[in-house]
Parts: structure tokens; sequence; C-alpha cells
């Protein structure tokens, strides 16, 4: 007996708008804050993971949420407070 099974698979359209994040000549002590924007373009939920805690150099900062935000996310919160 044979039962043909097709699938389909959706797949999270996910990527940062940004094409390069430069921080130019940034010394020892300074500070420098740049947008990277990343965008879902799938009817998907996507998870964005990223662990800096091997680059205490870098901080990730989100910004305060807006009235006519249309994002929606659970992980607005720095890694290290979770822990």
């Amino acid at each position: 007996m044979r039962l043909p099974v097709r699938s389909r698979v959706i797949r999270p359209d996910v990527y940062i708008e940004e094409p390069m994040v430069d921080f130019g000549g940034v010394t020892f002590g300074d500070q420098k804050t740049m947008p990277v924007t990343v965008i879902n373009n799938s009817d998907i939920s996507a998870k964005l993971i990223l662990d800096i805690r091997e680059y205490p150099e870098f901080e990730l900062i989100m910004p305060a949420p807006q009235d006519d935000d249309d994002a929606h996310s659970e992980i607005m919160t720095p890694l290290h407070e979770n822990e």
C-alpha cells in the first residue's frame, strides 16, 4: 500500500535592513549607537537570539516601545537579566 504525502515548508523571511553596520573610528571608552532593523516579511513568527556575552565591550539597547509600532517581541530584554 502506498500513501502519497506532500508537504510544504514555511520558513521565516527575516533579514536585517541595514546592509552593513560600520562603527567607524570608535576608540576605547567612546560610545556610538548604530541602528539595526530586523524585518520579518513572513506570516509566521520568528525569534532572533543575539548572544554577545563573549563581547563585553558591546551593549544591546532596545528602543522604548511606541504606540504606532507594529512589532511584537518577547525577547526585548537583555539576556543577562534572564540568567
